[in-house]
C-alpha cells in the first residue's frame, strides 16, 4: 500500500493554509483533517486499553486511570453508547480548546494548523489522556502569562492541577507559577538555580522520585520510571541540544521585535493578546526548562514540550501575519523546517518503531485516509 495520495493532499492543505492564513474554509478543511486523526485511527495496544475502560466505566472495576480522565469518560458515556462515539466527543472537545487558543492569539490561525497537523497532531491522535490534558494545559499557559492577582494564581493553579489529574505528568506544570514569577523578577538567578535543580536530579534520583510521591500519581508509574532504564548521559545532552532547538524560535523575537513593536502596540483585544505573547515567548520558553529535570528519567516526559511547540507555532504565526511580504516567505520556511525537523526526529532517529507503530498506523487503520491510499 502506498501512502502518496495522502500524502499529497495533505500537503496542498498545508500549503493552501499559508497562502490563505486566515481563511475560515481552509480552517475548517485543517480542523476536519485533524479530527479525522484523531477519533478513526487505532493503535490497537492503546485502543484496547481505552475501549475496555470505557466499557467498564461503569462496573466495579477499579480503574489505572487519573481520576478526572474517567469522569470525563463518565461523562461522555451518558450520550455516547459506543467507544467510537465517545472518541469522536473527546476529539472535538479537545480540538475546540485547542482550537479557542489558537484563534485568540494568533493572526494567522490556519498556519498553527498546519504545522501542528505536521508535527504533532498524528502523534498525539491516539494518547487520548495527553491530549486532553495538552490542550487544557495549553489553555493554562497562557491564563498564566495574564496572570495579576492571588485570584489569577489561584485558578491557574487549578487549571493545572486539573492537567494533572488528566494524565500524571503534568503535575509538573505547577512549577510553572513559581518559576513565571521568578523569571520576571530575577531571570539569572532563576536559570542557574534550575541548572542547579537539574545536575542535583540527576545525581541523587531519589529527590525527584520523592517529590513526584506527594502528587496524585498513576499506580505504577513511579516504580516504572525509578527502573533508571531512561537515564543516561547521552540522553541527558540529546535532551538538551533538542530543547535548545524547541526553544530556538526565540531567537526569532530578536530580530523582530523592533519591527514589529508598532504594529502590534493597539487597544484592539487581539492585538493586546498577540502583544501578550510576543512580551512573553522568552519566560515561556525558558518555563518549560524545568522538564528536562523529570525527561532524564522519563522520555514521556517529552510529550510536555508539545504545548510549547504549540506556542511556539502561534508566536511564529504572528510574526508571519505582521510581516512583510518578502519576511513572510522566510517565516514560512522557518516554521516548516522547525516542525519538519521535529517530525523527522521523532520518525527516524529518536526511535526504531514510530514511523511503522504510528505514522503508518494512521494510514493503515483510518478508514478515510486508507480509503484514500492506494
Amino acid at each position: 500500500m502506498t501512502f502518496l495520495p495522502a500524502y499529497i493532499l495533505l500537503s496542498i492543505l498545508v500549503l493552501m493554509a499559508f497562502m490563505r492564513p486566515k481563511s475560515i474554509s481552509i480552517h475548517f478543511i485543517l480542523l476536519l483533517a485533524i479530527f479525522l486523526f484523531f477519533a478513526f485511527s487505532y493503535d490497537n495496544g492503546d485502543r484496547l486499553a481505552y475501549e475496555y475502560e470505557f466499557e467498564t466505566i461503569h462496573s466495579s472495576t477499579p480503574s489505572s486511570y487519573e481520576i478526572l480522565y474517567i469522569a470525563l469518560m463518565k461523562f461522555g458515556a451518558l450520550f455516547c453508547d459506543t467507544f467510537q462515539q465517545y472518541r469522536c466527543f473527546q476529539a472535538i472537545l479537545v480540538l475546540f480548546i485547542i482550537d479557542y487558543v489558537i484563534t485568540r492569539y494568533s493572526k494567522a490561525p490556519n498556519v498553527v494548523l498546519a504545522c501542528y497537523l505536521i508535527f504533532s497532531a498524528l502523534f498525539d491522535a491516539t494518547l487520548m489522556r495527553h491530549i486532553v490534558a495538552m490542550s487544557v494545559s495549553l489553555y493554562g499557559v497562557f491564563i498564566l502569562l495574564k496572570a495579576h492577582s492571588f485570584r489569577d494564581y489561584i485558578f491557574v493553579a487549578l487549571v493545572f492541577i486539573a492537567c494533572g489529574l488528566l494524565h500524571s505528568s503534568y503535575w509538573l506544570l505547577l512549577a510553572f507559577i513559581p518559576l513565571r514569577l521568578l523569571l520576571k523578577a530575577h531571570p539569572i538567578i532563576t536559570i542557574i538555580t534550575v541548572v542547579i535543580g537539574y545536575i542535583i536530579a540527576i545525581q541523587y534520583q531519589s529527590i525527584i522520585f520523592s517529590l513526584f510521591g506527594l502528587f496524585i500519581i498513576r499506580e505504577g508509574v513511579i516504580d516504572k520510571y525509578m527502573t533508571g532504564e531512561y537515564a543516561n548521559s547521552t540522553g541527558a545532552l540529546y535532551d538538551f541540544v533538542k530543547y535548545i532547538f524547541i526553544i530556538s524560535p526565540c531567537f526569532l523575537h530578536i530580530f523582530y521585535k523592533k519591527k514589529l513593536e508598532p504594529s502590534i502596540i493597539s487597544n484592539n483585544d487581539k492585538q493586546w493578546r498577540v502583544s501578550l505573547l510576543q512580551d512573553n515567548i522568552v519566560i515561556v520558553n525558558l518555563m518549560f526548562s524545568i522538564i528536562l529535570i523529570p525527561q532524564f528519567f522519563a522520555v514521556n516526559y517529552f510529550r510536555l514540550y508539545r504545548v510549547l511547540i504549540v506556542i511556539n507555532y502561534i508566536y511564529m504565526s504572528n510574526l508571519y501575519y505582521l510581516s512583510s511580504k518578502k519576511r513572510n516567505h522566510i517565516i514560512s520556511l522557518v516554521m516548516l523546517a522547525y516542525s519538519f525537523t521535529l517530525l523527522l526526529l521523532l520518525l527516524f532517529f529518536e526511535s526504531e518503531n514510530t514511523l511503522t507503530d504510528v505514522w503508518n498506523m494512521h494510514f493503515e487503520t483510518n478508514s478515510v485516509f486508507k480509503w484514500i491510499s492506494i
